[in-house]
C-alpha cells in the first residue's frame, strides 16, 4: 500500500523494492502470496484508500485468518513505476533444496548445521 501523490514518501523506489520482493516470492515458489497496490486517486497523506480495501481483506483473509485464497496483486501507478530492470542484470532463479550453497543451512539440519555437503557445522 503505497502513495504515489506524495514524492518525499519515495514510491517509485518503493515499486522498485516491491518488484524485487515478488522475484523473490517467486523464486520460492510463493508468487501468489504477495500484495503491492500504489494506483490510488487520492493524495491525501495518511489515509485509507477505498482501492486497499479489497486486497487488504483477501490477505488478512489468506494469511491471519485462514479462511481465504486469492492471490496477491501488484498493482503500480503509472505515475511513480520504478523499473526493476534498471537495477539487475539477472533472472530470477527457481529455487529448490537442490539450490543451497555450501554455506547455506539445509532446513532439515538445523539442530546440528549440517551443511549441503553434509559436513557439520
Amino acid at each position: 500500500m503505497e502513495n504515489p501523490h506524495i514524492d518525499w514518501l519515495g514510491t517509485r523506489s518503493g515499486s522498485v523494492a516491491a518488484l524485487a520482493g515478488a522475484e523473490v516470492y517467486k523464486a520460492l515458489g510463493a508468487g501468489a502470496n504477495i500484495t503491492y497496490w500504489s494506483d490510488v486517486k487520492d493524495g491525501t497523506h495518511c489515509a485509507s484508500r477505498p482501492e486497499w480495501r479489497t486486497p487488504l481483506q483477501q490477505n488478512i483473509q489468506k494469511f491471519l485468518l485462514k479462511t481465504g485464497s486469492a492471490a496477491g496483486t501488484i498493482r503500480i501507478s503509472a505515475k511513480k513505476a520504478g523499473s526493476l530492470a534498471e537495477w539487475r542484470d539477472w533472472s530470477t532463479p527457481t529455487l529448490t533444496d537442490d539450490h543451497y550453497s555450501d554455506h547455506a543451512h539445509h532446513p532439515d539440519d538445523a539442530g546440528c548445521g549440517r551443511l549441503h555437503d553434509g559436513s557439520c557445522r
